[in-house]
């Protein structure tokens, strides 16, 4: 009888906030919260559909307007004006769209292991597409994060993962 692949390990803040520091060139924080992003109401949030070799959707990286606002803002040293407006509008730019999609990609890192499979990035949407969906109520790996990015602001992120 097989046991089946463990259930997928998900980075702790300390590994969130690290990587998310390296990548911005600015120090990030990241805590743990008990309440989840993304499984209620989608309006405001950036999901970044984390797919498998065979495209299938393993994965999700999604954010609050905030969080992804101020990460691709940040990435690209771009003022934080700019992402403050977006985050009034309660729509990213194209640019910040980019960005935030590029940083998903990154982060992506943190959740593929040898004996899983490997995720990658498929895309950046508005909202939670219907393909990511059951993915949320199924995901063995789950797990939100509050961050705080220096000189920006703060936010929520969530990882999910089969």
């Amino acid at each position: 009888m097989s046991l089946g692949a463990p259930v997928r390990r998900m980075p702790t803040g300390s590994q969130l906030g690290d990587c998310l520091t390296d990548l911005l060139g600015r120090q990030v924080t990241a805590t743990l919260q008990t309440a989840e992003l993304g499984t209620g109401d989608p309006s405001g949030l950036t999901c970044g559909v984390l797919i498998d070799e065979e495209g299938h959707v393993g994965g999700a990286c999604i954010a609050d307007a905030a969080a992804a606002a101020y990460a691709g803002a940040a990435l690209a040293m771009i003022a934080k004006p700019v992402a403050d407006e977006a985050i009034a509008a309660g729509a990213l730019t194209t640019t910040l769209t980019d960005n935030f999609s590029e940083v998903v990609n990154i982060l992506t890192g943190l959740v593929n292991t040898p004996i899983h499979d490997h995720l990658r990035t498929g895309g950046v949407e508005a909202g939670i597409p219907d393909s990511v969906r059951d993915l949320l109520i199924k995901a063995a790996g789950r797990t939100t994060f509050a961050i705080e990015v220096a000189e920006y602001g703060a936010g929520r992120i969530a990882l999910f993962a089969r």
